[in-house]
């Protein structure tokens, strides 16, 4: 008898906890599925992967968000968008605040001609860096960087060509910058062919 009330009492006493009993008097089953607290799906006992988290400062490259006023570092994607502040590998897809396309690819050293940064640019003749003006490249201005044997090859750009300056030194120019010399139908990094009044290799 005494055996018989303890058990009524556990059975009793589990119902009123609000812990179920299956068929097999067992407890409910814990496989990891169903829902999360948050409402999302979990499958397998994994915890929902969490939303990326937009990048408030620095720059986007490659999808993660880093902390760095250009894009040199970004493997890849060494040009900057500045209105999306996000490192590309070209600028055919940059544009302004006010959408008007910036597709130059630019690319300015510091005072050495050495270390590279890349910007895209709107095609005007008159703005940095199809003017050939590179004190607006960046804030403490800038220069145009060197290419020695390898030619355009040594250039950070592939719109980029390889012509030799008025002071005798071998300078990477983009296609279509105004210069003192034509850079139509030279060769430009991508293999292609300097095209200056388009302003793009093909």
């Amino acid at each position: 008898m005494r055996a018989w009330t303890r058990c009524l009492f556990v059975l009793l006493g589990a119902t009123a906890c609000g812990c179920k009993l299956d068929s097999n008097g067992t407890g409910p089953s814990d496989d990891g599925g169903g829902n999360g607290d948050d409402g999302s799906i979990v499958d397998g006992g994994t915890e929902a992967a969490p939303e990326a988290t937009p990048c408030t400062s620095g720059m986007m490259c490659n999808g993660q968000c880093i902390q760095a006023n250009d894009c040199s570092s970004c493997t890849g994607a060494t040009l900057l968008c500045a209105a999306t502040s996000t490192c590309a590998s070209d600028c055919s897809a940059c544009s302004d605040a006010q959408h008007k396309a910036m597709p130059i690819e630019c690319y300015a050293c510091d005072q050495n001609r050495a270390n590279p940064v890349g910007t895209c640019q709107y095609d005007d003749t008159t703005q940095y860096c199809l003017s050939g003006d590179y004190t607006s490249a960046n804030a403490s201005g800038g220069y145009r960087c060197l290419c020695a044997d390898a030619g355009s090859g040594d250039c950070p750009g592939d719109s980029q060509v390889c012509t030799p300056s008025p002071g005798g030194v071998n300078l990477c120019l983009t296609c279509g910058e105004v210069y003192v010399s034509s850079l139509d139908g030279l060769a430009c990094k991508d293999g292609k062919t300097c095209s200056a009044a388009a302003h793009e290799c093909k």
